[in-house]
């Protein structure tokens, strides 16, 4: 299964030649894709959301905070919808999937990295508070070995890159996006004080799916777990939408002395 696997891809990388990097809306055989146009349509559909909600983001109380968590948000949908785009591929028969999955997860990765570039903005490029907050808080560590992994993975995301590493050691390389999407799960719950349903369903279908060897288990177990991040997220939006121009008091109970 591995060798036909490393035989198919070594035929795919050397069947088209390089491309440029910038045309990404081209199929390998250098034509207009429409799936890879609606792909980044979706890609930058946030980015386009948050310029959109400029105005009520600046009237934010910690607005670099807002985008922080919605950058961070976005880059966990864009993994698991990146890691479910082979097996959803062989369910539905589908391999023009296959050609959006690579772009997804740079995607994906672009968005990890808007999500640590804020941070560090957040904390007023302190490099020693933000080397301390790495080393001392678990959340930070680990997300932090996960942006490094997905910077690994990006860079070497290339045709040219395989070529150079060899197909069976890119994708040894590459098997680390399953670790890589566990760390950013883990990363995602530990954001959260208190233990809520929405990150300890998606840390555990997550970690349960990817074991289960099935190709229908785990494209339905990516798809779910995406579609409700993406449930969380609109869903903290609204909440943000709704508590806008309205006092603290009225959002919530002020905390009294026995609580």
């Amino acid at each position: 299964m591995a060798a036909t696997k490393a035989h198919a891809v070594t035929e795919f990388i050397g069947e088209y030649p390089l491309r440029h990097p910038l045309k990404v809306w081209r199929d390998p055989s250098d034509r207009i894709s429409a799936l890879r146009i609606v792909t980044l349509m979706c890609l930058f559909a946030p980015l386009s959301k948050a310029i959109y909600d400029s105005h009520a983001i600046r009237l934010d109380a910690r607005p670099i905070t807002e985008l922080i968590h919605r950058t961070g948000d976005w880059a966990l949908i864009f993994l698991l919808v990146a890691l479910a785009v082979g097996p959803l591929s062989r369910i539905l028969r589908f391999n023009q999937l296959l050609d959006v999955r690579r772009m997804i997860g740079v995607g994906a990765f672009a968005y990890v990295a808007a999500h640590f570039t804020l941070y560090i903005v957040d904390l007023m490029f302190d490099w020693h508070e933000i080397a301390s907050e790495i080393v001392h808080r678990n959340r930070l560590t680990l997300g932090f070995v996960a942006l490094l992994g997905l910077t690994a993975l990006a860079l070497t995301s290339t045709n040219g890159m395989v070529r150079r590493l060899g197909i069976k050691r890119w994708q040894r390389l590459h098997q680390a996006i399953y670790l890589i999407g566990l760390l950013v799960l883990i990363h995602y719950f530990l954001r959260f004080k208190l233990i809520e349903s929405t990150p300890t369903f998606a840390t555990g279908l997550f970690g349960w799916l990817i074991g289960s060897g099935s190709s229908w288990m785990v494209s339905i177990g990516y798809a779910l777990a995406a579609l409700l991040l993406l449930v969380a997220a609109v869903t903290e939006w609204k909440l943000g939408i709704d508590a806008e121009g309205k006092s603290l008091e009225s959002i919530a109970s002020p905390l009294s002395s026995h609580e």
